[in-house]
């Protein structure tokens, strides 16, 4: 989808335009966690997720959040504190 530049965007342009910005720049799991903490009223969870996986395969799915664990368990030093507590 091409971003308009100083225009008006419908709703749903709108939606999936934020949807695709965010999801490049976080990540899905991080868009949904950032999505959650802004929804005060109830989220149609089935369609945003259709939003965000849309032509994914399961496969892609599941390569993008092994992917994000394990660049989260990097960043949080799991396996130092676990190797600290095995030496202890």
């Amino acid at each position: 989808m091409k971003m308009k530049q100083h225009e008006q965007y419908s709703d749903n342009e709108l939606r999936k335009v934020a949807l695709i910005v965010l999801t490049e720049h976080l990540g899905h799991a991080n868009t949904l966690r950032f999505l959650s903490l802004h929804q005060s009223d109830k989220v149609d969870y089935l369609s945003l997720r259709n939003q965000l996986f849309e032509g994914m395969t399961a496969r892609e799915i599941y390569d993008n959040a092994a992917e994000f664990w394990n660049n989260a368990k990097s960043s949080w030093n799991v396996d130092k504190k676990v190797e600290k507590s095995n030496d202890s």
